[in-house]
């Protein structure tokens, strides 16, 4: 693995062609907390609004509105995937919900720009993982494009 800075992360990004197709890989359980529910469900507005959050925790460059994203991903269909959902504890009485697998999204619907705003915030995914409970190992992703 490389060390890369924030600067060289994001002009390498947007020197990549806007794909149309990207294949997460959840390598750990994935899960997200929607209306005190726990959400195992790999849908793109839950995916990429997590992303966004995490993008804006990080003081990343340039604004990544949660809001504005989900509203893209609705225009973002799963098309095909190899997974599982199950519930995980923490303790006898304490647990949580998640997925993993191999997921593919399709970015067809949207403008080029919106594709390359997809493609840094999955990118970014693979630094700071997806969903809930990051810092206890889950949401670790790989992604091809």
């Amino acid at each position: 693995e490389k060390i890369i800075s924030v600067q060289d992360f994001i002009a390498e990004t947007k020197n990549f062609d806007a794909p149309e197709e990207i294949e997460f890989k959840f390598l750990s359980p994935v899960s997200f907390r929607t209306d005190n529910f726990d959400a195992p469900y790999p849908r793109a507005e839950l995916v990429f609004a997590s992303l966004a959050d995490k993008w804006t925790q990080a003081q990343m460059p340039a604004a990544a509105d949660k809001k504005i994203i989900r509203e893209l991903a609705q225009d973002v269909r799963l098309t095909a995937w190899e997974g599982r959902c199950k519930k995980f504890y923490f303790s006898h009485d304490r647990g949580t919900y998640a997925f993993w697998g191999k997921f593919l999204y399709n970015f067809e619907n949207l403008s080029e720009n919106s594709r390359k705003v997809f493609l840094l915030l999955a990118r970014f995914g693979e630094f700071s993982g997806v969903g809930r409970l990051a810092a206890q190992g889950f949401g670790q992703t790989r992604i091809n494009f």
